[in-house]
Parts: structure tokens; sequence; C-alpha cells
């Protein structure tokens, strides 16, 4: 017969009988069949509940492990630093709970690393009775996956560095990654102009959110908030964004303001609502905030307010107006009544976009604000509809401001219920430098320019005539593509910059032929911390730039090409399909890769509930 010597006997009575646990990594259980009274924590002996665990475990690098179930839980869950929670996957556990307040707290008083890792499991909010899912305040190195949240009232998830409004915070977190979570009905509903966001980020650098599934559209609360935001190199990628048709009673199905340093989103898809997006300047970055490779599906006055933007290779298709009202700036619709009159937006390129039936204009820039070095390129914009205003495909209105340097070329302008480009200013002589060439207007009902009350425009090269398109499929693709080497639209552009191919830029926005840029593929992981090239993809060249490392001391960057828009309109291609639709088109149509605040005295378009200092 064995015998266990005396001492660690004695230890592991003291264990048992007063929940003090070693200061060495450990992973402690939890189990629907286990219990808090007598439990300690092992795997023989499990916790019953999560809150009970985070209460016994602390500070550390220890993890707390659930085993699958079914969870009924109904007291918060403290997170003491460097501790993590796993599930047995987001499908075989789930926590159920009503509590009043935040169900998961990670929250210290300055930053602090926090080291927390969350996932494999189900948070329930029981019928929208729970109050909050989880937060990270103030907390570096925040990593939460394979989760779902459900039927939460207000927040699935929060993450601040620190809440300030105007002015920049004081400091921001580091190494957040939010990544393969599905989010349904956990934003709280319109109410007195507030609404919250079911993920909500304030003051974080270099923070990623991608292959996020989020459905609102029983809430009439948004998907993505951060107001006043003031995060910093953000990625928001691969992912689908979801709130209710459009209405009185919904806004944004994200909104994200203070942008810096070549913060990015991209290769979502956007359903109902409108994208916010305000304020920012590129700071050390080459743009402030680059959006691109997105789908918006039934999307409404999608409103672009920054400064070093870029609006590149989106699709938007069916645009509506804003609350139904006839008066609305649709799609990348630059507006900024938030800004005095003394202030501009300046540097910002809209390209290569498809919009399919707008409503009363597709790209509008709209008067209370001066605008300088505008480019609006290559775009293809068809059928915009007139709703009691404009119903022009690009609409200009620069009463009482100063336009200097904007550029419109390249653009293939059809089927507007108004005008192809339509202008109009109350103050002549305040527009100087604006061009208007290379682009086909045809089937504009009221005709191609209405050029009221503006001047300093040339407008040259211009064509009218039928543009040879396949004029069949479905859309964007092929229907869009130009239909042969030789079509009206191919090679008939100006150069302005942007890669191309054949001997000028074609107009609209697919080029016949591959442009100058890598082949999609999939790259390999770039070394570590600073995310350089990645090495060659199957199927394709050399892989794109990686991402910045997201935490100190250097995760791998990300080193992938950047891909066209996910197939939500129907092209259903794989890597197969793509690789035998190259070889028979060698020289086919391509769509484009990616290329290279002190804004004050405007409310957010849904006020933010700041919380508690």
């Amino acid at each position: 017969m064995c015998s266990v010597p005396k001492p660690l006997v004695a230890l592991a009575v003291v264990i048992a009988a007063t929940g003090a646990h070693p200061a060495r990594a450990d992973t402690f259980y939890v189990d629907p069949s286990g219990n808090d009274g007598t439990g300690n924590g092992s795997a023989p002996s499990p916790w019953a509940s999560l809150s009970h665990a985070c209460g016994q475990v602390a500070t550390g690098t220890h993890t707390i492990h659930l085993n699958p179930g079914v969870y009924t839980d109904d007291a918060p869950c403290d997170l003491a630093l460097g501790v993590s929670i796993e599930g047995a996957g987001h499908d075989q556990v789930t926590i159920q709970s009503s509590y009043s307040d935040w169900y998961i707290s990670a929250v210290s008083s300055t930053p602090t690393e926090g080291n927390h890792t969350l996932s494999g499991f189900t948070l329930d909010g029981n019928g929208r009775t729970l109050e909050h899912g989880m937060r990270f305040w103030r907390r570096h190195n925040i990593h939460v996956h394979d989760c779902r949240f459900a039927a939460i009232r207000d927040r699935a998830i929060d993450v601040m560095g620190e809440f300030t409004d105007w002015d920049p915070p004081p400091h921001r977190i580091s190494g957040v990654h939010i990544h393969d979570i599905e989010i349904e009905a956990c934003a709280s509903h319109f109410a007195a102009d507030n609404s919250s966001g079911a993920i909500h980020l304030n003051a974080t650098v270099g923070t990623e959110l991608s292959h996020v599934t989020c459905d609102e559209s029983t809430t009439t609360g948004q998907c993505l908030k951060g107001v006043f935001g003031w995060n910093e190199a953000l990625r928001v990628h691969d992912s689908v964004f979801t709130v209710g048709p459009q209405g009185a009673t919904n806004g944004c199905v994200i909104e994200l303001w203070g942008h810096s340093n070549d913060s990015a989103i991209h290769h979502n898809e956007f359903n109902n609502g409108f994208v916010s997006l305000v304020a920012g300047d590129k700071g050390a970055g080459t743009w402030a905030l680059s959006f691109h490779h997105n789908v918006l599906n039934n999307t409404m006055a999608n409103e672009c307010s920054v400064d070093d933007l870029h609006v590149h290779d989106n699709v938007l298709t069916g645009a509506v107006p804003f609350n139904q009202a006839p008066a609305c700036w649709n799609c990348f619709g630059f507006w900024a009544t938030w800004i005095t009159s003394a202030d501009e937006l300046s540097n910002i390129v809209v390209d290569h976009n498809i919009i399919m039936g707008a409503t009363n204009a597709a790209i509008w820039l709209n008067d209370g604000v001066d605008y300088r070095d505008v480019r609006i390129l290559n775009n293809t914009v068809d059928g915009t509809l007139l709703d009691g205003w404009v119903g022009s495909a690009i609409g200009l209105n620069a009463t009482g401001n100063s336009w200097l340097d904007v550029d419109i070329a390249n653009n293939l302008l059809l089927n507007s219920d108004g005008y192809g480009v339509w202008t109009a200013s109350e103050t002549p002589g305040n527009m100087a430098g604006i061009q208007v060439r290379n682009n086909l207007l045809y089937g504009n009902a009221s005709g191609d320019f209405a050029f009221t009350g503006a001047v300093g425009f040339t407008v040259t090269d211009n064509l009218n005539e039928a543009p040879d398109l396949v004029g069949t499929g479905d859309k964007p693709r092929p229907y869009y593509e130009p239909a042969s080497e030789t079509a009206n639209i191919v090679d008939q552009g100006v150069d302005v910059g942007l890669p191309f191919h054949g001997n000028a830029p074609d107009i609209g926005a697919i080029e016949w032929g591959e442009p100058d840029e890598p082949d999609a593929g999939a790259g390999g992981d770039g070394p570590a911390g600073g995310g350089p090239a990645g090495g060659g993809g199957t199927g394709g060249s050399a892989g794109a730039a990686g991402l910045p490392s997201q935490k100190a001391g250097g995760d791998s960057g990300c080193g992938c090409t950047v891909h066209p828009p996910r197939p939500f309109w129907s092209l259903g291609w794989g890597l197969v399909g793509l690789a035998l639709w190259r070889l028979r088109r060698s020289r086919g149509p391509a769509w484009r890769g990616s290329s290279g605040p002190r804004d004050r005295g405007r409310a957010p378009c849904r006020r933010s509930d700041a919380p508690p200092r």
C-alpha cells in the first residue's frame, strides 16, 4: 500500500480549506456538477460557477477551464491580472446570466498588463436580462476568440484605454485582438437619440477585430462603436455586421471616430443602417483611415468625414434615404456640419468603388466645410435615384465654402434620374482648381452636368456614349466589366497616379487586364514584430506587407495579400475557380488590390454613454 507524505497531506488540507493556491501557473476547473462550497478547483473536485472561480484565483498566469455544459450564474466575475478563461468550445459551454451589471470585469485604475485570453464559451443574457457582458478597462493584451454572445441588454464587449471626448486620451491600451466571435442582440435599443454598440472600442492602439459576425437587426442598436474613439492603427476586417432595416429607430451599423496612423476597415460586409466614420488625421502614417474592399448592402447616408482618408474598391448596392427622408447624402457622402466653417477636410481619395442604386446622390460632398485636395477617381456609378432632391451620381454643394484642388476623373456615371455631375454654389468665386476630365457619362435623365452658380471648373475629354460593358450576368461582375480589350472605356482615362494596365487607365472601377500589383494569394507570415512582406501564396505571388505587431515584444505580421471582396454578391470563386478563370482569360478584367482631431462642435450621431472614470 502506497503512503502519502504527511506534509503533502497537510498542504492539500490547507488548500481545500482556505482556497489559497500556489503562485505558479495553474489550471482550475469549473463543471456544472461541481461544488462552490466543497470544491477546490482541481479536475477531480471542480467548482460550480465561473463567478466563484474568479473570486478564488488570484493574480498570476492562471487559467480557469470551463467543462462542457450549461451554467446559471447571476453573480459577477472580477478577473485578476494574468488570469484567463477557456471553455471547451462556444457550442459546448453556455453560461446563462441575469446579473444587473458587468458579468466579467477586468478593470484597473491605471494602464496595466492584463494578459487575459477568453475563449470557448457562449454568454447568454437570458432574454436580455443580463445588463452587460465583459469589459476590459485600462488593461493591455486582451485576446477574445471562439466566443458567442446572445441577448445581452447593453454591450457584449467593452474595451477602453480611457474615455475622453474631443481631447486626445492620456493613454491608450495595446495588444487587443478579438476574432472568431458571434454576437446577436447585444446592443441597447435606440432611445432618446442614444444607442450602444455590441462592441465598444475607445483609446486603443493596434487593435485587431476580425472574423466577427454581429447581428443587431432586432435591437436597433449598433454593431461596433467608438465615440469619441481615438483608436490608433485599428484593423477591422473579414467580418459581417448587420442592423435592422432603415427607419426612424436605428442608425449606424458601425460608428468610429478619431482615426489615425493607418487604421483600416476592409473586406467586411455591412447590412442596413449606415457607416459613420468621423474625424482623424494620418499622424505618422500615410492615411488616417483606409476603407476598402467592403460590401455595403442597403445602407444609407454613409458618412466619411475624415482627413487623410482613402475609400477604395468597395461595392455598394441599394443605398436608401436616411430615415426615409428625401434630403439625404447617400453612399460615400462627405458632409461635415460638425466642423466649424473655418475648418476643412483635406487629402481624400475615393476610387474604384462600384455604387448601384443609390438615392439622391452616390458621392456627395456637402457644404459646411472647406475642401482641399479631394480626388474622385475611377468609380462606377449606376442608377442613382431621385427621391425629391438632386438624384445625381456625383453632387457637390459648395455653398459658403472654399473648394480647392478637386479632381473628378475616369468615372463611369450611368443612368441617374438627375445629372452625372451636379454642383451648386451661392457664393461664386470660392472654387478653384476643380477638374472634371475623362469621365464617361451616359443615360443621365437631366443631362451630364449642372454647374449652378459654380465657377473654377475645367471640363475636358469627357465622353457621352453607351459604354461597352459585358452588360449581362451578376452585378458587379461580370456586368460592369469591359466587353473586350477594344471597348470604348479601355485606355480612355487619364493617369491620376493609381496603378493601371495598358497604355492608360480605363474608365470605371474595373480594369481590363491585370494592374501592376501582386496577384491575390495566401502569403506567408512575416517575421515577428514588424510584419514585413510574406512569402508567395498558393496560386499567387508574394504576399503584401504584414500588419504591425499588436503587442510589445512582437507577434508575427499578417503577411497576407489583400484579396478581392468576399463573394457576398454570389460570385462564388474558390481558389480553384480563380485559377481556372485566370487560365481562361490571362488578360481579362481584374479586381484591383490594395494600394499603398482637432474637430469640435458636433455631437455623435448616437450619443456615447461614457463609462465612469
